[in-house]
């Protein structure tokens, strides 16, 4: 995904963006349905620079359980259940030694995952105890 990811990008600087912009869809669209949330979101990011949009498979979620919602991955659980304790952004990250916006971006997928709305402690844990 790295190399793709790259060719993406050096399309897109070299003024082919039709290819660029194709590049990057694939390479989104493949991360998502592999959980390579990083990769599909840095080729979201060189999309939206150039102009363009996720194709709509790409922001699917790998992993889907019964219900149709992705499950969480180790790291992703390891925050949500911290925030569920009280946690604040803050002390997840120096207990587990992430940057905030890290524990942010987990908290982001975390709440896509899980179908939580908002930080709220006790709708994380029920959501947290049901998956």
């Amino acid at each position: 995904l790295g190399a793709d990811l790259l060719a993406g990008r050096a399309l897109l600087a070299a003024d082919e963006r039709d290819s660029g912009v194709t590049r990057l869809q694939a390479v989104a669209a493949t991360a998502g349905r592999l959980g390579a949330f990083a990769d599909r979101d840095e080729a979201a990011r060189a999309l939206r620079s150039a102009g363009a949009r996720l194709s709509p498979g790409a922001e699917d979620d790998a992993g889907a359980d019964a219900h149709g919602r992705a499950e969480l991955s180790e790291r992703e659980r390891a925050v949500a259940q911290l925030v569920a304790r009280g946690a604040s952004n803050r002390q997840v990250a120096s207990e587990l030694y992430l940057s905030e916006e890290t524990v942010e971006r987990h908290l982001t997928h975390v709440y896509a995952k899980l179908g939580v709305r908002g930080r709220g402690r006790d709708e994380l844990a029920a959501a947290l105890a049901s998956a």
